[in-house]
Formats: C-alpha cells, sequence, structure tokens
C-alpha cells in the first residue's frame, strides 16, 4: 500500500495531506489509530 510510505511520517502536515488526497490522508489516520490501539 502506498499510504503504508506515509505512515512513518507521523508529523506529517495538513499540506502534505492535501497533496498525496484527502481521502488517502483519512484511511492514513484510521490505520495509524488501528495499529496504536
Amino acid at each position: 500500500m502506498i499510504i503504508s510510505a506515509e505512515l512513518p511520517s507521523t508529523g506529517s502536515p495538513p499540506a502534505r495531506a492535501s497533496v498525496t488526497g484527502t481521502a488517502d490522508f483519512l484511511i492514513a489516520s484510521d490505520m495509524r489509530a488501528a495499529g496504536r490501539v
């Protein structure tokens, strides 16, 4: 998954999310939360 590459960047700014895609950002956020819990 390409989103996996974004995971390492925990402090990725909103601007980066806009470039990557809001949908991808939301998915990455959800996956990150699931991995943390």
